[in-house]
């Protein structure tokens, strides 16, 4: 992964010999413009992270037609963790009564879930997963789309006269699909100006962020305290296994400086761990 990136995407599903989590978890949030940490972001109040660009589309759509989704009934249709999953929390945080079922679901639990909703955002990617004829009017937003060879065209997870049954319906192909590369270039435009404006900005725990690390100077009286601080932070490094590059500076009379950095090695970035550590650091030394 390189530095001096504006945005991170990464193409998924993965090789199975692939550990996905160890991957996304080195990908910068200030980079993750595909939204792998938006929900995360999210619930810890990060209200600037960058939403995934599919579902980001999707609901773009919905508003484009004015499909107000607030005290309806919301069936989401998948549960991945870049679609399904931040398709049913944007639908939540838009006051939509949610319920998210999946491809496992037996079927007649889901004809009866489909039935009764109002708004259904199908992201299973799974063709003929829902009947048309199950659908009782409700307006259909198709994310989930597949390639079939046979048919040289994309199909989505709905089978049959879709327009018979729905009151309105997104098609495929054409719907949501050429909507989610101008979301994306929009999220890589955002993130380049948010990193051109804080690449270098102090922090207000006063960190410095700069393009690949975070950096903070610690002042001690004398060699043997700011020694004492560094065996103590090796210590909680252990533990969180996750290290800091330290670099004394002695100033003679005037006491020691301890620099600080942390990056994420695989990365060779800042990461959601490094902010972590870099809190835990502070809140160590503040003890002194």
């Amino acid at each position: 992964l390189r530095c001096d990136a504006d945005g991170i995407q990464l193409m998924w599903p993965l090789p199975d010999h692939i550990d996905s989590a160890k991957v996304y978890s080195v990908i910068d949030v200030a980079k993750d413009v595909d939204g792998i940490h938006y929900i995360g972001q999210l619930e810890i109040g990060n209200k600037d992270a960058y939403p995934p660009v599919t579902p980001a589309a999707a609901f773009d759509l919905m508003e484009k037609f004015n499909l107000d989704i607030e005290g309806k009934r919301v069936l989401v249709i998948g549960r991945s963790p870049i679609v399904g999953s931040p398709v049913a929390h944007m639908a939540r945080e838009r006051g939509g009564a949610v319920t998210v079922v999946h491809s496992k679901v037996p079927e007649d639990t889901l004809k009866d879930l489909v039935g009764t909703a109002e708004i259904i955002i199908t992201c299973a990617g799974s063709p003929g997963l829902i009947k048309a004829e199950w659908i009782n009017g409700a307006e259909v937003i198709n994310v989930g789309t597949t390639f079939i060879e046979e048919l040289d065209s994309l199909v989505s997870d709905v089978d049959g006269d879709i327009a018979k049954h729905t009151s309105r319906y997104s098609p495929v192909p054409g719907g949501v699909g050429p909507l989610s590369a101008p979301i994306l270039l929009r999220n890589v435009a955002k993130a380049a100006w948010a990193q051109m404006s804080t690449t270098g900005a102090v922090l207000e725990n006063g960190w410095e962020r700069e393009t690949a690390k975070l950096r903070k100077t610690y002042h001690f009286g004398t060699y043997k305290e700011a020694l004492d601080a560094a065996k103590k932070v090796d210590e909680l490094s252990t533990v969180m296994d996750h290290h800091t590059n330290m670099t004394f500076t002695h100033k003679c009379v005037n006491g020691v400086d301890l620099e600080m950095e942390f990056f994420t090695f695989e990365a060779n970035q800042i990461t959601e761990k490094d902010y972590a550590a870099a809190q835990a650091v502070d809140e160590l030394l503040s003890k002194n």
